[in-house]
C-alpha cells in the first residue's frame, strides 16, 4: 500500500505512490484517477439512497476523499454502516453481489460503468480524483537505469 512505500521511501531507488506525495523527495504527478460510487441498485432521483458502504483496506487520504464527499452529499446518500474489507478485488464482489455501495477509482472499475449503477464523485462541478505520483531522491537521477525508468514513466500519458 501506498502508506507502506510512503514510510519506507527512503529504501527505494523509485516509489509509485496514490495520494498524497513525498514531502522530501522529487514527485512528477502521472495521472489523477477519477472516483466513481457503484452499486447493484439504482440510484434514485428523488430520495436519499440508504444503503452499506463497502471499503477497502487503503491509506487515509482515500479515505478522507470518500469521507468528504459523503459530508457534501449526505442529503442524496446515507451509508447505513460502512463494511471494512482488505482487499479492492473483495470490495468490488461485495458490491457485484448486492451487499452494499462501493466508491473504486476509475482505473479499477473495468467494464463496470457500463454494467453497475454508478456516479462521478462530484463536489461542485469538480470532479473527486485520486493522484498517482513516481517519487524519487535527487541523486537517483544519476544511476541510468533509473533515470530511464523515470523517463520511461513520465514520457507517457495514462
Amino acid at each position: 500500500m501506498s502508506e507502506d512505500i510512503k514510510q519506507a521511501h527512503k529504501d527505494y531507488h523509485v516509489c509509485i505512490i496514490r495520494g498524497e506525495k513525498l514531502k522530501d523527495s522529487e514527485c512528477v504527478r502521472l495521472f489523477d484517477d477519477p472516483l466513481y460510487i457503484f452499486d447493484s441498485e439504482p440510484f434514485p432521483t428523488s430520495q436519499v439512497k440508504e444503503r452499506p458502504l463497502i471499503s477497502f483496506k487503503s491509506d487515509d487520504s482515500m479515505h478522507e476523499l470518500v469521507e468528504h464527499w459523503l459530508y457534501h452529499h449526505s442529503d442524496t446518500i446515507k451509508p447505513l454502516k460502512t463494511i471494512t474489507v482488505d482487499q479492492i478485488e473483495t470490495c468490488k464482489q461485495f458490491m457485484k453481489q448486492g451487499i452494499g455501495m462501493a466508491v473504486l477509482p476509475e482505473s479499477v472499475s473495468d467494464s463496470m460503468k457500463s454494467e453497475y449503477a454508478n456516479l462521478p464523485l462530484m463536489i461542485g462541478d469538480k470532479p473527486v480524483t485520486r493522484p498517482t505520483w513516481v517519487c524519487y531522491q535527487k541523486g537517483v537521477l544519476d544511476l541510468p537505469q533509473a533515470n530511464e525508468f523515470i523517463k520511461l514513466l513520465t514520457s507517457e500519458t495514462f
